[in-house]
């Protein structure tokens, strides 16, 4: 990829970034020449870290998954490109939800709050209504899902944060 990014004129952003990257675009990084040239299509990003494109609000990607589980297809679906937000349909179960919502319960705590100068001397009840918590790492009731957000976002469980809760109330 740098010898690419040379040959695009590329500016070197230095070392305190990730090299940059081909990725496929179905998002399989590309480590050689000859893997680049097999594709019609290939994707660079200079950052080195593959995000799904949004191509324009309405596109829709259809991925197939296999959680080790079952293969299942997802849709991800572009509802903004700025910021950029997608959906993705038929990627967690009912019975997920359901388990990872009782399983919170009885654990969300009042998530925390940072004030800016306007907002001290006020209650944060004034401004923050959410309560969260954090699914632990690992958890084999929930490791199938934890593999399809691996594989769509192509980040290594290793490196993976944990599934976070949130409760908003109304003020």
């Amino acid at each position: 990829a740098l010898h690419l990014m040379d040959r695009l004129q590329v500016p070197d952003r230095g070392p305190e970034h990730n090299a940059p990257a081909v990725y496929s675009v179905d998002g399989i990084r590309l480590w050689s020449a000859a893997e680049v040239l097999a594709h019609k299509t290939v994707f660079i990003f200079e950052g080195g870290i593959w995000i799904w494109p949004s191509v324009e609000v309405g596109f829709e990607r259809h991925l197939r998954i296999d959680d080790g589980v079952a293969k299942r297809n997802v849709t991800l679906t572009t509802l903004s490109l700025s910021p950029r937000v997608l959906i993705a349909s038929n990627f967690i179960t009912e019975s997920e939800s359901k388990l990872i919502i009782e399983r919170a319960d009885g654990h969300m705590f009042k998530s925390g709050v940072s004030l800016k100068a306007a907002d001290r001397g006020k209650a944060s009840s004034e401004y923050r209504t959410s309560s969260q918590w954090s699914y632990p790492l690992w958890d084999e009731s929930i490791l199938a899902l934890d593999r399809r957000v691996q594989q769509l976002t192509r980040i290594p469980l290793t490196h993976a944060e944990q599934i976070q809760v949130l409760r908003y109330m109304p003020f």
